[in-house]
């Protein structure tokens, strides 16, 4: 008797990790199956930090390969080049006072990356807003990994 199961499609936990199965390198965070973040452009040029609403599914195999990305708390001073002196991006910092992390593409330009349940209070994951100057004490540095 041949018996036949269906596979039943993983759960995805967000935020994850996909890497464009295309030659480019693109890099992107989802946080829920299309809304994602570019934080590598790959070589055509996606500006880092471009968050879209409707990217190709995270789920569709063809198109995106599961990836784990870390980010580490140091924040990296570029050293080459006319960004020289500059911070690299992303980095992740957590609010001292309502412990939820974000993602920092910009100075002052972040994405929710998690919450903090615990202190009752959360943001929409993928969010992007003005989150005040990076460098102000209410942010503290944290490591980030993000898993495929």
């Amino acid at each position: 008797m041949i018996k036949f199961v269906e596979k039943e499609t993983p759960e995805i936990t967000y935020p994850v990790g996909r890497k464009c199965k295309g030659d480019d390198g693109l890099v992107v965070i989802f946080w829920s199956e299309e809304l994602g973040t570019a934080i590598y452009g790959g070589r055509y040029g996606v500006e880092d930090g471009l968050t879209v609403e409707n990217w190709v599914s995270c789920q569709n195999y063809d198109v995106w390969q599961p990836c784990d990305i870390e980010i580490t708390e140091e924040q990296r001073i570029l050293d080459y080049g006319p960004a020289k002196g500059k911070i690299a991006y992303p980095i992740a910092k957590r609010d001292r006072k309502d412990g939820y992390i974000v993602l920092f593409i910009d100075d002052n330009k972040g994405i929710v990356a998690a919450n903090n349940p615990d202190a009752g209070y959360t943001k929409c994951l993928g969010w992007v807003d003005c989150f005040g100057d990076i460098n102000d004490p209410k942010w503290e540095p944290v490591d980030l990994k993000i898993y495929g």
